[in-house]
């Protein structure tokens, strides 16, 4: 007589991530410890570096403004934490930066220009602390650059401002340089501020391929003289 041996496997206890909370906000520079419990060991990683890094230990550092996700990960599970980091200071409102922009679609969003050049617009009355903005067109009329005219009585937040959006690059000809990575090669923009007198600081946004940009102050005297 034969005899049939059937085996049974019994079923897997999954060993699951538990998370004390899911998400946090925090300033730049600002540290937090994810609390998260698993009977396996757990791996961190963040999806986007530029605005928050974290430890192998699960400790998130806090870069640049913006919001990201950490990723928990064991052997049977996988969760997710929210990271955001808010600003300190909102000096002024940046522009919607949207190079190659025709100067017709500016015109449209901003308004008639309260001063017009052959190679840009500006306008007055932008924000208290910052009250000029002049857009700055290419060859086809599309936008090149922008730059934010800030009162020199906010020097110090201005620092902030910048530093806790953009990564510093260095100081070039007196520009204050800043961009929106980490490495060059991913950058796209770039910031930069500059002390154009003794009541106005320049803040350029400009599009960025890693070599050096001359910068054209066409317009500003114009748009400076009726700001005072």
């Amino acid at each position: 007589m034969a005899v049939l041996a059937i085996s049974f496997t019994g079923c897997k206890k999954e060993k699951l991530i538990t998370l004390t909370t899911t998400s946090t906000t925090l300033h730049h520079g600002e540290t937090y410890q994810i609390s998260a419990q698993c009977e396996n060991p757990i791996t961190y990683s963040s999806a986007n570096e530029y605005h928050a890094k974290v430890s192998s230990s699960g400790v998130v550092t806090a870069q640049y403004v913006g919001s990201t996700t950490v990723t928990l990960q064991s052997e049977d599970d996988t969760k997710s934490f929210s990271v955001t980091i808010a600003p300190k200071s909102n000096l002024y409102p940046e522009p919607n930066i949207r190079f190659g922009e025709t100067k017709s679609s500016i015109i449209s969003r901003f308004g008639t220009p309260d001063s017009s050049t052959d190679t840009g617009v500006g306008y007055i009355d932008y924000s208290t602390s910052a009250p000029g903005l002049l857009v700055m067109f290419d060859e086809n009329d599309c936008v090149e650059d922008y730059a934010v005219i800030v009162k020199t009585e906010y020097s110090s937040e201005l620092g902030t401002f910048l530093s806790e959006r953009y990564f510093f690059i260095g100081y070039s000809d007196g520009l204050t340089a800043y961009m929106n990575a980490l490495t060059t090669s991913s950058a796209t923009m770039m910031v930069g501020s500059k002390l154009y007198n003794i009541n106005y600081w320049v803040t350029l946004y400009m599009p960025y391929d890693g070599s050096k940009k001359e910068i054209d102050y066409t317009g500003m005297d114009a748009l400076l003289k009726m700001l005072d």
